[in-house]
């Protein structure tokens, strides 16, 4: 697993929603127009990006996780995310889609 952005094109903007840092986001974006969004923002409680090739295609997926590390006693619901890169045929960017959504862990307060 890379924490390492792969995809050379590409930045991956984070961001912060919510009133506090608790929900975090991030869209991937062309690097020389940050304008130009390549897939949908995802977010979850406390998220991570990490690189993996999952599948075994030699392409990294793209996990957008809750940190499930950060135990605040908060009420929480653990979540992963992963797209996929492919090419947008018509425009030669590189694209993600959102392929799997999941909560992960036991949604509550804490671990407990």
């Amino acid at each position: 697993m890379l924490d390492r952005n792969p995809f050379e094109d590409v930045t991956w903007i984070k961001d912060y929603p919510g009133a506090n840092n608790r929900y975090v986001t991030y869209t991937p974006v062309s690097k020389k127009d940050n304008s130009v969004q390549l897939g949908p923002t995802i977010g979850a409680d406390f998220a991570t990006l990490k690189f993996e090739d999952i599948d075994q295609d030699g392409v990294q997926e793209i996990i957008i996780e809750t940190d499930i590390e950060i135990d605040l006693g908060e009420y929480r619901n653990p979540e992963r995310h992963i797209l996929k890169y492919s090419e947008n045929g018509k425009s030669g960017l590189p694209k993600f889609e959102l392929i799997s959504s999941e909560q992960i862990g036991k949604a509550g307060f804490g671990n407990g």
